[in-house]
C-alpha cells in the first residue's frame, strides 16, 4: 500500500487456527527496498538459508546410514538421524513446500524436527557413560509428542497441538540439558570433539528457551531455534566427519604396517624354511655318516651296496669294493689312549677322502677301525688296484 500523509495509522490483526496477533515481536514496518540488506538478510536467513542447509544436512545423512551400513558403528546411525530428523523443522516452512501444501500443513510437520533434541542426547552418549533405560524412558514419550503433532497434518486438533507443544517445548530443553552434561563429562575426559558439541549444544539450548520464551509470551524476540540447531548439527556433523577421517587414516595406516608384517613375516617363514631344510639336511646326514670320521655307517652302506648290486645284475658291469683295516690300532689306541685314537681315525678317513674325488665313489666306517671304499665307475680290476693302491701310500704318508 501507499503511504498517502505524515501519520499512517495501519491497524494488523492475524488470525490462524493457532494463534491471534503477531508471534515473533518486536513487528517492525520498513520501507520497502529490493536492496535493503536488512531485508535480505532477513529474507535469506529464513529462506534460502534454511532451505540450502536442510538439504546439505539430509545428504549427510544418508551418506552415514551408508556407512553405518558398512561398519555398524552405532555413532554414524546417530548422527545421519540428527541430520534427517532435523530436516523437515528447516524444510517445511520453505516456499517449495508451502507452493504445494496448505502452510498449517507445513506448520504441522516441520514440529517434530525440535527431535532432534532427544537424538543428540544419544549422540552424547559417545562421550559419556551410556544410559539405555534412560533412552527408552525418555525416548518413547518423546517420539510419540513428535508423531502426535506430525499427525495433526492429516486431523488438526488445536487444542491437543498447543497442549502437546507446550510439554514438548519444555521438556526437550531438559533432555538437552543432560546432552550438555555428556559432553562436558567428555571435554574433562579429554574426547576429541566434545568441547566444540558442549559450546554448540549450548548455543542450541539458548536458541530454545529464547523461542519457549517467545511462545509463551514472556519475551519479545525473534525465533532463533532453527539458527541454533543448524550450529549444533555443524558441529555434530564436524565431529563425526574427523571420527570417519581419522579411522580411514587408521586403517590405511594399518593395512600399511600389516602389508610390512607380512612381507617380514614371509621373508621370516623363508629363511626359517631354509634353516628347517637346511636342519633336516644335517639330520639326514647324521642318520647316515658316522660322527667321528664323516665317513657313511654300516647302514647306509648295506643300502648303497644292496642297491648297486641289484642294479648290476644284468649288464654284470664291474664294481671294486675294498675293505681298509688299520694295522696295530688296537695297541696304539691302548697305549695312547682313546682320543689319540680317535684322531687316527680322522686322520685316515681325511686321507681317504681326498682321495675320492669321482661321483659315486663312496667311503663307509663298517665299524671300528674297518673301512670300505666303494668305486662303482665300471674300471677294470686293474685301474682299480691302482687307484686303492695309492690310496694306501696317502695313509701310509
Amino acid at each position: 500500500f501507499t503511504i498517502t500523509q505524515p501519520h499512517q495509522v495501519v491497524a494488523i490483526r492475524i488470525d490462524t487456527p493457532l494463534m491471534t496477533g503477531i508471534y515473533q515481536m518486536p513487528f517492525e514496518l520498513r520501507r520497502y527496498d529490493r536492496h535493503d540488506l536488512g531485508l535480505v538478510g532477513y529474507q535469506v536467513l529464513g529462506g534460502e538459508a534454511r532451505q540450502i542447509t536442510a538439504y546439505v544436512f539430509l545428504a549427510f545423512g544418508l551418506f552415514y546410514l551408508l556407512v553405518y551400513g558398512k561398519t555398524r558403528y552405532r555413532l554414524y546411525l546417530v548422527s545421519a538421524l540428527c541430520s534427517i530428523v532435523y530436516v523437515p523443522f528447516l524444510a517445511a516452512p520453505g516456499d517449495i513446500f508451502l507452493g504445494i501444501f496448505e502452510p498449517e500443513t507445513m506448520l504441522y510437520l516441520h514440529y517434530p524436527g525440535i527431535f532432534v533434541v532427544y537424538v543428540f542426547y544419544l549422540f552424547s552418549q559417545f562421550f559419556h557413560r551410556p544410559t539405555p533405560l534412560i533412552n527408552w524412558i525418555a525416548g518413547v514419550p518423546f517420539a510419540a509428542m513428535a508423531l502426535t503433532l506430525a499427525a495433526m497434518a492429516i486431523h488438526p486438533d488445536p487444542d491437543v497441538f498447543q497442549k502437546v507443544r507446550s510439554i514438548y517445548f519444555v521438556s526437550l530443553p531438559a533432555i538437552g540439558l543432560v546432552a550438555c552434561y555428556k559432553f562436558w563429562c567428555g571435554a574433562r575426559a579429554g574426547k576429541p570433539g566434545a568441547r566444540i558439541l558442549l559450546v554448540c549444544m549450548s548455543l542450541f539450548l539458548l536458541t530454545a528457551v529464547n523461542d519457549v520464551l517467545l511462545a509463551m509470551g514472556f519475551l519479545s524476540s525473534t525465533n532463533l531455534t532453527f539458527a541454533g540447531g543448524i550450529v549444533a548439527i555443524s558441529a555434530m556433523l564436524y565431529v563425526t566427519s574427523h571420527i570417519f577421517a581419522d579411522t580411514f587414516v587408521e586403517n590405511r595406516n594399518l593395512a600399511s604396517s600389516l602389508k610390512g608384517l607380512n612381507e617380514n613375516l614371509e621373508e621370516m617363514v623363508r629363511q626359517r624354511t631354509a634353516a628347517l631344510e637346511e636342519a633336516n639336511q644335517r639330520l639326514a646326514e647324521m642318520a647316515v655318516k658316522d660322527e667321528l670320521t664323516g665317513a657313511y655307517n654300516r647302514r647306509h652302506f648295506n643300502a648303497v651296496f644292496k642297491a648297486e648290486l641289484s642294479r648290476r645284475s644284468r649288464p654284470h658291469a664291474p664294481m671294486a669294493f675294498c675293505i681298509l683295516d688299520v694295522d696295530n690300532f688296537k695297541l696304539y689306541n691302548d697305549h695312547y689312549g682313546h682320543q689319540a685314537g680317535d684322531m687316527v681315525l680322522q686322520r685316515v678317513s681325511e686321507a681317504v677322502r681326498g682321495q675320492l674325488k669321482r661321483a659315486g665313489d663312496e667311503f663307509f666306517r663298517l665299524g671300528g677301525e674297518e673301512f670300505g671304499i666303494l668305486l662303482i665307475g665300471n674300471e677294470e680290476p686293474q685301474v682299480a688296484e691302482a687307484f686303492i693302491e695309492s690310496i694306501r701310500a696317502t695313509i701310509e704318508s
